[in-house]
């Protein structure tokens, strides 16, 4: 069982409100701006008209059913483990579970264990044949938080590996990447990496591209290997202003 928050979370998660306040405002400021939000809705619709994904171009309506699927889950979690503003958004988590029940990859990985873990193993759950489905972070630490959230979830928590342990297996194959991992710079830093152990046909959501860094080196970095990409804030844009990165390999 899961023990009450410390005294310190309580701290901390007084102290996340007045982040979350300033994370909503500069989401709202972006939200004035004409131009970017016309770019994201053409990235979307290119998005919807590649002949992968084209069965979900009636995404609201998608999105609108598993939103109330997952909402339970997700207020939960960020009620309990974590704040909203540090949590995968749950407009990206209904985008990738809508990814997964579309494409049913067979073998899956969270890179920066979370609610997207829990996310994953829901799919996982309820997924015929089972994925094999892996929970992968930098910290040690939070990895183990996430293995006792997935234990009193009543979900699965094998396949958990420290970014370390994981790449140490020479991973390979993966048809849907969840990649989140640990700062910008990580992110950055090993997004070649797992590029290369994405299966041909796989793809790869990277979340924060609202960040110049990690959208300008993704972007860069898939064109560079002629890989499609998608920007997908018109459908994981949160009230904080992030949003994804598809790349379709």
């Amino acid at each position: 069982m899961l023990e009450p928050p410390t005294l310190l979370g309580r701290v901390m998660r007084g102290v996340s409100f007045a982040v979350d306040a300033a994370c909503r405002l500069r989401g709202g400021l972006w939200r004035l701006t004409p131009w970017r939000c016309r770019r994201e809705a053409a990235s979307f619709e290119t998005f919807f008209g590649s002949a992968r994904f084209a069965a979900l171009r009636e995404y609201s309506g998608i999105a609108e059913a598993i939103a109330a699927e997952l909402r339970p889950h997700y207020e939960l979690y960020t009620s309990r483990f974590n704040t909203p503003w540090m949590a995968v958004s749950l407009e990206l988590s209904v985008f990738v579970m809508a990814l997964c029940r579309h494409l049913r990859p067979r073998r899956l990985v969270d890179l920066g264990s979370g609610f997207s873990s829990v996310l994953l193993r829901l799919y996982e759950r309820e997924a015929t044949p089972t994925p094999e489905v892996w929970s992968v972070d930098t910290s040690a630490a939070w990895l183990g938080m996430t293995r006792r959230i997935l234990e009193w979830q009543g979900l699965r928590s094998d396949r958990l590996a420290t970014w370390a342990e994981f790449t140490a297996q020479r991973p390979s194959g993966f048809d849907l990447v969840v990649h989140d991992l640990g700062s910008v710079l990580t992110r950055r830093q090993t997004l070649r990496r797992v590029l290369g152990f994405t299966a041909p046909g796989g793809v790869v959501v990277i979340d924060d591209a609202n960040y110049r860094e990690v959208r300008h080196h993704a972007r860069r970095t898939l064109r560079e290997r002629g890989i499609e990409h998608h920007l997908v804030g018109a459908a994981t844009r949160d009230r904080y202003g992030r949003y994804a990165l598809v790349a379709a390999l």
